[in-house]
């Protein structure tokens, strides 16, 4: 099982995770672990290689800040609406690529962060990874969302990672990351479904 080893945690609440630890939310009860989701800021976690992905930072992929790695953790925050309106910030430890299986309406959360639904489905293609996509299957998840870009709670996320989705990665594959896209590569560990 794959397990987050730089994680030293600060504060109660959080711990080390493995990929099928998939977070409870209102909707999602069973199989499940609670306590992954909390209010933003209200948790210090030090790790040397992984960093906080802000509700606000929404750099591309294009950009070298806004590309991720293969089991990198990070801290993704997100709120309900658009940052600026100030809806409700929550906060996760996550790895790039936890695999949370199906969420209450069997909707695909698999492989985090790769901006797509789910994991690719063979090899030989590309798919782009980044920082906007993971934030937006995060949203996603934890708001049952519905409508992409016109979604009330996450359609600002879809919207940002919608650009990353759109990167041509057969001529540019600086938004990939090479051997990280199907569900035999990235979800290691047991995937948790409803």
């Amino acid at each position: 099982m794959r397990l987050l080893p730089l994680l030293t945690t600060v504060a109660a609440g959080w711990h080390s995770v493995s990929a099928s630890d998939r977070p409870c939310t209102a909707l999602i009860r069973s199989n499940c672990t609670e306590g992954r989701f909390l209010p933003c800021g209200s948790s210090k976690v030090e790790h040397p290689h992984g960093g906080i992905v802000p509700a606000r930072d929404v750099t591309t992929c294009r950009v070298r800040a806004g590309r991720v790695r293969a089991g990198q953790a990070l801290v993704v925050q997100f709120t309900s609406g658009p940052p600026e309106q100030r809806g409700e910030c929550i906060e996760i430890l996550v790895e790039l690529g936890e695999c949370w299986g199906q969420d209450s309406d069997g909707d695909s959360y698999d492989c985090l962060g790769r901006c797509g639904i789910g994991c690719q489905e063979g090899p030989g293609l590309c798919s782009n990874w980044s920082r906007n996509c993971l934030k937006h299957d995060i949203c996603s998840y934890y708001h049952n969302s519905r409508g992409g870009a016109v979604d009330p709670h996450c359609g600002w996320a879809f919207q940002k990672a919608e650009q990353d989705f759109l990167e041509p990665c057969l001529t540019d594959a600086a938004c990939t990351v090479p051997r990280f896209n199907t569900k035999a590569e990235v979800c290691k560990a047991k995937v948790v479904g409803v």
